[in-house]
């Protein structure tokens, strides 16, 4: 099962991990994700099983994986912010940017705040704080401007700014 070719064996993968190594099986359905690794030089294994997706699963993995090579880790943060509906409701609107070609609708659906960029699906928004927002499953995160009537939206290095029409 060891034998790989272009970095891939069978139902194996090997995975870098700072000056270690990991043998790694993966699989998900759904919302659901499996990781198992195994350290063969630090003769350490690994598992992880997700059953939801409102954090990125890569960040938890990381975690795992500094634990098993006896690194220093910062735990991800579970606390949650309840911002009242009316609150709320001055975020809500359409936002366009110049620059670029799509919109983004927000809106509440069942007190949460959601987006949905134009010919998208809708998303919801979990705030982290009263005007910074997230979607981890994507890496997204959203800060409010409620002043200027403006978001910025950001994903991977790039960030976007949009205007309340």
């Amino acid at each position: 099962m060891k034998n790989f070719t272009d970095g891939y064996g069978y139902s194996l993968a090997k995975i870098p991990f700072g000056k270690y190594w990991a043998y790694d099986h993966s699989g998900g359905v759904d919302e659901f994700r499996s990781s198992i690794f195994y350290f063969l030089d630090l003769k350490i294994a690994a598992s992880c099983t997700v059953n939801q997706s409102d954090m990125n699963v890569n960040d938890i993995l990381i975690s795992l994986l500094e634990t098993a090579a006896g690194q220093d880790f910062e735990m991800h943060g579970f606390k949650t912010f309840n911002i009242p509906e009316n609150e709320l409701q001055k975020l809500t609107g359409k936002y366009a940017s110049t620059g670029i070609p799509v919109k983004f609708d927000i809106f509440i659906r069942d007190k949460k705040l959601m987006a949905q960029a134009s010919g998208q699906g809708e998303f919801p928004l979990e705030p982290v704080s009263g005007t910074e927002f997230k979607f981890a499953p994507a890496g997204i995160a959203v800060e409010f401007f409620p002043e200027r009537k403006q978001l910025a939206i950001m994903q991977s290095r790039r960030k976007d700014l949009f205007t309340k029409e």
